[in-house]
Parts: C-alpha cells; sequence; structure tokens
C-alpha cells in the first residue's frame, strides 16, 4: 500500500501515537536507485550485478583511473539490473536446459532402441541440459549495448564527463597481468557493436545539449 502510495509522487500521510498523543506526518516520496552496491575484497578486475546488488572488486577500483571510469562501471551494471538482463537469462537458461533435456532423451532413447538397450547412459539428456542452461551463463551483445547506452544518459544526468568512456573499456579489454585476473575482460568483451553504439549515443547526447532539450528519460 506504502509502495503504491509513494509511486504517485504525491506525499504519504502517516498516523502516529507517541505517548497518547496522536500525531499526522506528511513524508513525500524522493527518486532513488533500488540497487545496492558494493565493494569486492578481491584483487582480480571484475564487477557483477545480479538484479538487485552491484558489486565491484577492489583490483577494478584500483584499475580505474578517475571518478568517471568508476561511474562508467557502475552505471553500465545499473543499467544491466535496471533492465533485468540477468533475470531474462536466467528464464531463457531454464527454458533452453528443458529444450536440451527432452532432444536429449530422445538421442537417449533412439541410441537405446538402436543398440538393443545395451547402451542407454542419459549422456544426452545430461549434454542437452548442459547446453541449454549454459544460455544463461552470460550477457549478449546486445545486452552490453543496451547497457552502454543506459549507462551514458546515467552519467550524462549526473554530471560526469562520457567522452573518454569507449577508452577506459577498450583498456580494461587489453589488459594483460599474469598475476592479476581479468574478469571483465571476458564478461564484457569490447566489440566493435558497443564502440558504434557508444559513439551513437555519444553523438545523440551532445546533440541534445546544443539543442537544450530535457534530459533523457530512460524508457526502463
Amino acid at each position: 500500500m506504502i509502495n503504491e502510495a509513494a509511486a504517485t509522487g504525491n506525499p504519504v500521510t502517516f498516523t502516529l501515537q507517541r505517548a497518547g498523543e496522536r500525531k499526522m506526518i506528511s513524508v513525500t516520496p524522493v527518486m532513488a536507485c533500488k540497487s545496492k552496491v558494493f565493494m569486492g575484497n578481491e584483487y582480480s578486475i571484475n564487477t557483477a550485478a545480479d538484479g538487485e546488488v552491484v558489486q565491484v572488486s577492489r583490483g577494478l577500483l584500483h584499475f580505474a583511473r578517475s571518478d568517471e571510469e568508476v561511474a562508467a562501471i557502475v552505471s553500465h551494471q545499473l543499467a544491466h539490473n535496471a533492465r533485468k538482463h540477468q533475470r531474462t537469462n536466467k528464464i531463457t537458461g531454464v527454458l533452453g536446459g528443458v529444450v536440451g533435456g527432452i532432444f536429449g532423451g530422445a538421442a537417449d532413447v533412439a541410441l537405446g532402441l538402436v543398440t538393443g538397450g545395451t547402451f542407454v547412459t542419459g549422456t544426452f539428456t545430461q549434454l542437452g541440459w548442459a547446453a541449454g542452461n549454459s544460455m544463461a551463463g552470460g550477457i549478449s551483445v546486445s545486452q552490453l549495448q543496451q547497457a552502454d547506452q543506459d549507462s551514458l544518459h546515467l552519467m550524462d544526468m549526473a554530471g560526469y564527463e562520457i567522452e573518454n568512456v569507449p577508452a577506459f573499456w577498450r583498456r580494461a579489454q587489453e589488459f594483460d597481468d599474469p598475476k592479476i585476473i581479468n574478469g571483465l575482460g571476458n564478461s564484457h568483451p569490447f566489440l566493435q557493436e558497443r564502440f558504434l553504439t557508444m559513439e551513437a549515443t555519444q553523438k545523440e547526447i551532445t546533440e541534445r545539449i546544443q539543442r537544450g532539450d530535457s534530459p533523457y528519460a530512460l524508457n526502463l
């Protein structure tokens, strides 16, 4: 009930009773981010988002050279959470596992019939489940592009410079140190598609500012 009232943006009135006296208190809702942001105490270069929490490793914070680069990381992961990418991928993985298991099971049955039942191990069923579930393991290129676009708008609205964001992601992709695990380069590969998306979004933001248009409204 409180959430529904707060969603309108109008003041919410509470009736409190203290020491036998009733008081009316009015509270005006304030827009805030649902995601919590934590630092992971490991020295690998990594970050993760599960739909509710954003975690950035100590190593990635050391790798970042400016507040803008930290903002690029956090805003990108906030965009993944806002778009519910992890939830979508989990659902896709479950459905993929079911379908893969069915086809794998059919292959096992067929093999059993051909061999007269002498070779029935469930191997193909297991492989089908594994192949289907693997669909939930990573973020797609289109999801990365979507998060890139949203993150640049979020950074701009927060007052951060966005010109050097592509250079940061490229540097993260190219970082190679045998002593430090670069998980970010694997989970968020800086592909040409991502660069083109960032370039187009930067141009869009610049033109909007020049026209004096109102800030971009994220349609999440």
